[in-house]
């Protein structure tokens, strides 16, 4: 039988860790447009996030295979327990000329030392797309993250139209 857990039983790393998930949440569920009227999401496949019509964005070309991070090498694939993608990925900061991308990994988001990560740098690839089945993608990269970053990334995209629909996701080996 398995002891039940009380707020007691929580470590400050864990309740940090879960309060800033649930921040996340509810900060890309309190979206709206310049009008003030609630942002409408597109629904979307599993692994994908839509970067929807109400959210313009606008930003610098970055050519297919590349990114505004490290490029210039490939690390070894790494052993992950598991997703890596548990906390979940995020969209913002919106401007004429960018849109922020956002992840961290932790295949064990309660794991006080590394969220189960490895020590190892891991890469990253990302890319959005203007389907939700990424047959048409418009940007895409790698980028390299470590236990030095708390294994997070942010991603400053650029090239996209303002007022269209894009799609996009990180991968990192089989998982997305």
């Amino acid at each position: 039988m398995r002891r039940r857990t009380s707020a007691r039983d929580l470590s400050r790393r864990q309740f940090l860790t879960g309060a800033a998930a649930t921040g996340f949440a509810i900060a890309a569920g309190c979206s709206s447009d310049e009008s003030g009227a609630p942002s409408t999401t597109t629904p979307t496949t599993p692994g994908t996030t839509a970067l929807g019509s109400a959210m313009p964005v606008t930003t610098t070309s970055v050519a297919p295979g590349t990114s505004i991070g490290n490029t210039t090498t490939t690390n070894p694939a790494v052993d992950l327990l598991g997703n890596p993608f548990t906390l979940g990925v995020a969209s913002g900061d919106p401007d004429d000329g960018k849109v922020i991308l956002w992840t961290r990994l932790a295949p064990d988001p309660a794991d006080p030392q590394r969220a189960g990560m490895p020590d190892e740098p891991v890469d990253v690839e990302w890319q959005v797309a203007l389907d939700e089945d990424f047959t048409n993608i418009v940007t895409a990269g790698r980028d390299t993250t470590d236990a030095a970053l708390a294994h997070s990334m942010h991603v400053d995209v650029g090239g996209l139209a303002a007022g269209v629909d894009y799609f996009y996701r990180f991968t990192v080996g089989e998982f997305m």
